[in-house]
C-alpha cells in the first residue's frame, strides 16, 4: 500500500489523522508520517497498518471478516 493508498482510505473511512493514530495505537504524527509521500512505507509497522487499513475498508464496504464474502443489505 503506497502512502497515497493509506491516505485516502483514511479518508474514505472518514478517519482524521488523530482518529487513524488512536485506531493503530500510534502518535498522530506517525500517521503523517506514512502518508508522506516517500515516508517510511518500507517499515514492517507500515505494512501492518495497511493490512489493517485494508481490512477497515473490506468493513466499511460490507464484506464479512471471517467469510469474505459481501454481506447481505438490510
Amino acid at each position: 500500500m503506497t502512502p497515497a493508498q493509506f491516505r485516502s482510505g483514511r479518508n474514505a473511512l472518514g478517519m482524521t489523522q488523530v482518529q487513524a493514530g488512536r485506531a493503530f495505537g500510534v502518535n498522530p504524527r506517525t500517521i503523517r508520517k506514512w502518508e508522506a509521500e516517500g515516508g517510511a512505507s518500507s517499515r514492517p509497522v507500515t505494512k501492518l497498518a495497511a493490512a489493517h487499513m485494508g481490512a477497515l475498508l473490506r468493513l466499511a464496504e460490507g464484506f464479512d471478516p471471517v467469510t469474505g464474502l459481501r454481506r447481505a443489505q438490510a
